[in-house]
C-alpha cells in the first residue's frame, strides 16, 4: 500500500488486524529510508518522511499522530525479506 500525505508517501506491505482500531494504520518505526525520487516514495518504510521538523509546543510529539491516507500500490515492491542486507562499519 501506498501511505501518504502533504509531506511525502512511503510504500508497506500491511496486514488487516482486530489489535488496531479501523480507520488507523500503525507505522513501524526503525525503517531505513530507501528513497526514490523519481517515484517519490520511500520504499525503506520509514515513517519519518511523513512527519514534520517544526517544533509544535511543550510536549507535543509530531511522530506520534499523523493524518495519511492510504491507496493500492501497483508499482514495484520487494518484501523486507528480499532486500538485500545493510550492514554499517563503523571506523576505528
Amino acid at each position: 500500500m501506498k501511505i501518504y500525505n502533504g509531506r511525502g508517501a512511503l510504500v508497506r506491505a500491511i496486514k488487516i488486524t482486530p489489535r488496531v482500531v479501523p480507520g488507523v494504520v500503525l507505522v513501524a518505526d526503525g525503517g531505513w529510508t530507501d528513497y526514490d525520487e523519481e517515484l517519490e516514495v520511500d520504499f525503506g518504510g520509514n515513517p519519518g518522511v511523513l512527519t514534520s521538523s517544526d517544533p509544535c509546543g511543550c510536549d507535543i510529539q509530531p511522530w506520534n499522530t499523523i493524518n495519511v491516507e492510504m491507496e493500492k500500490w501497483d508499482g514495484p515492491f520487494d518484501h523486507d525479506i528480499d532486500r538485500p542486507l545493510r550492514v554499517i562499519e563503523l571506523g576505528d
